[in-house]
């Protein structure tokens, strides 16, 4: 299977929707970058695109993140005005990250909570028997 290439497709599908390709365009275009919009803005761990699939924020890359910008803000002075936009930026990631490291750490432990009590369930009900 040849991959091809976005044009083409654009095409093929403008003229079996009877609509402009410059539309076709813009409606992917768009449609990407709000995908892309909502993976930077790290506000969730897991984000489901359709037909595609599910996309989530690895908890190890998350700590090697993290462990990279402390080291970025600790080399960075802050009274340094030509540095403090570099320094805060990196303190605005570090916050998101964290809270992002928070709701990762609230939903394995809803799972573990989830599984236990499922699972006590069922081993009670096989051992009454």
């Amino acid at each position: 299977m040849k991959p091809k290439k976005p044009n083409k497709i654009y095409a093929e599908v403008a003229e079996e929707l009877n609509i402009p390709e410059a539309m076709v365009n813009d409606i992917v275009s768009f449609y990407w970058s709000q995908v892309r919009r909502t993976m930077e803005s790290l506000d969730d761990p897991y984000i489901d695109i359709d037909n595609l699939g599910m996309l989530y924020v690895k908890p190890k890359s998350l700590e090697m993140e993290i462990i990279k910008n402390e080291t970025y803000v600790k080399q960075i002075n802050p009274n340094n005005l030509k540095k403090f936009e570099f320094y805060n930026t990196a303190q605005n990631k570090l916050k998101k990250f964290a809270g992002l490291k928070q709701k990762i750490a609230e939903e394995k432990a809803g799972k573990i909570k989830f599984k236990t009590e499922v699972y006590a369930t069922k081993n009670k009900e096989d051992l009454e028997e």
